[in-house]
């Protein structure tokens, strides 16, 4: 391991850290913590598995306090090297992904006040997990209406307030255009409608979504 800037505090095991290959996009921008080379050992059983290597890798990466691992090459066996040969960059993330800074219960205080004029779109939204949305007006970014929001997560890198979703309404009534941020933070541009006062669904990679309230 050659470490290319001090190690963060380590993740916990659970910490989900998305692995990419050398030419794929990494959604965020990223600095680089430090660089893994898992190199031929002696003689052993040829073959291997590259199973094992990442398992190392991601130990690391885990360690280390990265965001995110990309994968720079993996060799396979051959006459000379008995083992899979692989590199790895670890790297952290360089931005501050955007917040809202409302608690829970602030955010309740403006449904209430605003109940007269809110938008149908506007509450607290839930798929029947642990997560839990919150939705309300922000025009603070250009073709930007709502702003959803992260309440309640069981997943350790979705943090309370992060956003979820840049909303901006469709000329047809009750339709919504909606950037969505997956797990690993790619946005994907899809859009919404409403199934009924109480629930919107939307797909996103081939899975459909619905917040019932």
């Amino acid at each position: 391991y050659k470490a290319s800037m001090a190690a963060g505090p380590a993740r916990p095991a659970d910490y989900p850290i998305p692995v990419y290959n050398e030419d794929e996009t990494i959604p965020r921008p990223c600095k680089l913590i430090g660089q893994l080379s898992i190199n031929a050992t002696g003689l052993t059983v040829v073959g291997g598995s590259v199973e094992k290597e990442m398992k190392t890798v991601m130990h690391t990466a885990h360690e280390k306090g990265a965001d995110v691992v990309q994968i720079v090459s993996v060799a396979k066996p051959d006459f000379n090297n008995p083992n899979y040969r692989l590199k790895a960059s670890l790297l952290r993330y360089a931005d501050d992904w955007e917040t809202v800074a409302i608690t829970e219960k602030d955010f309740l205080t403006y449904l209430q006040q605003h109940q007269p004029t809110l938008d149908a779109i506007e509450g607290i939204w839930f798929d029947g997990s642990a997560e839990q949305i919150g939705i309300m007006r922000d025009n603070s970014r250009p073709d930007r209406d709502f702003i959803a929001f992260i309440l309640s997560s069981a997943r350790p890198n979705w943090r309370r307030g992060y956003k979820k979703m840049d909303i901006t309404r469709a000329k047809r009534p009750g339709a919504y255009n909606v950037t969505y941020y997956t797990d690993d933070f790619s946005a994907v541009e899809t859009s919404l409608s409403f199934a009924d006062k109480h629930a919107f669904n939307f797909i996103v990679r081939n899975y459909d979504v619905a917040y019932p309230v």
